[in-house]
């Protein structure tokens, strides 16, 4: 089942227009895009390639329990251009528990992350289409009703017998189901037997919590007084147009409807190479401008204050695309591997703070609460230091670190 939901998403990536084909190449970090072109290849004849980073040695591996949010965060930017509905639906990810189930109402994640109730609404409506199918629902019986939705539309039975008749299915009571519907016994123990094929919730077993390899998408190296940004190409050099097929098309003896697939499967071949072209030459240029903006600490000072939306202005493009660049991704640096979103800090008392302090500040706060303090407290407290952040940050560094809702810490 799950395998069928990512090749789903895979699908709706490779149909979509040009520009959101560059939109989701570039949200992919180089191990997926390669999972993702493995497939493509398999899907097109016209499409040879022999896989470059077989021979490259994994740079690095880390324990990654939340990689799920990433793959979620992954998945929201390709659903919206609404920067609002990305912010407060990275907001509600934060707020899945780690099953998957969004157990917190609209209000009360509204009221914490200072967002309006519509906002986190729809939102939350934008997860709800993601996969795996069942995210976001608040319990078993919302998380069984969109599985089926997804994975057994024709199935109307097994959907009437989830919504209308729960108690009695819990209670495996199909007498009762029967009695109230008309659908003899045989046909409802049928239909429920679908339902062993449904997960339990809606992250259970979809992710295994193995290290995950990193293999960086380039390196930054001093050169002179400057710093240069190369972003390793390991695809395109071994992605080429298959020469039989191209020279095939141009056979006469083959009929119309052969040459019209095989020029499609050109064409789509085509335009993949040279939106691969163009996400490398994106990569390189926002990488450049970080490495430029954070030069003084790349050569041992401190970071300064950047923002996302700073290198969007210089790039002319929106912020939501220059977090896609920057998503999951990691460059050898003279500090070493790095994680390209930790060049990004805010300023806090006209200085740049990293989120380890921050974060340090935080846990020593909760370590001497008398009382559990919400996020929204947990902020006045951090202020209180100068430390202005935000509570949907305060609620991703908490659950970054595991640390329980102030709820759970009573």
């Amino acid at each position: 089942m799950h395998l069928k939901t990512e090749n789903s998403l895979q699908q709706k990536i490779f149909l979509a227009p040009r520009r959101q084909l560059f939109l989701a190449l570039l949200n992919l970090p180089y191990i997926d895009l390669n999972g993702l072109i493995k497939e493509q290849v398999e899907q097109n004849p016209c499409l040879d390639y022999e896989a470059g980073w077989k021979n490259l040695p994994l740079k690095s591996d880390i324990p990654d329990t939340n990689f799920y949010m990433d793959y979620l965060v992954q998945q929201l930017h390709l659903s919206t251009d609404s920067d609002r509905l990305i912010e407060a639906g990275e907001y509600v990810i934060e707020n899945l528990e780690t099953d998957g189930y969004l157990r917190k109402s609209a209000s009360e994640i509204a009221s914490e992350g200072g967002y309006t109730e519509k906002d986190i609404e729809k939102a939350a409506g934008l997860l709800h289409a993601l996969e795996p199918a069942g995210i976001g629902t608040g319990n078993l019986r919302e998380c069984f009703l969109a599985q089926i939705e997804r994975y057994f539309p024709e199935d109307k039975l097994l959907h009437s017998i989830v919504y209308s008749h729960w108690e009695s299915l819990i209670k495996k009571n199909y007498r009762k189901i029967s009695d109230e519907t008309g659908v003899p016994v045989s046909d409802i123990s049928k239909s429920v037997s679908h339902i062993k094929k449904l997960a339990v919730a809606p992250l259970a077993g979809f992710f295994k919590k193995n290290r995950v390899f990193i293999i960086p998408e380039g390196k930054i190296e001093k050169e002179g007084e400057s710093l240069k940004v190369s972003v390793e190409e390991k695809i395109l050099p071994f992605l080429r147009i298959n020469d039989l097929h191209e020279r095939y098309s141009g056979n006469p003896l083959i009929s119309s409807r052969e040459r019209k697939y095989i020029e499609k499967k050109i064409k789509q071949a085509r335009v993949l190479i040279e939106v691969l072209h163009e996400r490398h030459k994106f990569l390189t240029e926002v990488f450049q401008e970080v490495a430029d903006c954070q030069k003084a600490f790349l050569l041992g000072g401190n970071l300064v204050p950047l923002r996302e939306r700073e290198i969007a202005a210089k790039k002319n493009v929106s912020v939501s695309t220059v977090s896609r660049a920057v998503n999951r991704k990691y460059i050898d640096t003279p500090k070493g591997l790095m994680k390209i979103k930790d060049f990004f800090s805010a300023e806090v008392g006209g200085h740049s703070l990293s989120k380890h302090f921050i974060i340090d500040k935080m846990k020593e706060i909760i370590a001497g609460e008398k009382e559990a303090l919400s996020d929204m407290q947990i902020v006045k407290r951090l202020s209180e230091h100068n430390v202005k952040i935000s509570v949907r940050t305060v609620n991703k560094y908490r659950h970054h670190e595991g640390i329980f809702n102030s709820y759970l810490r009573r």
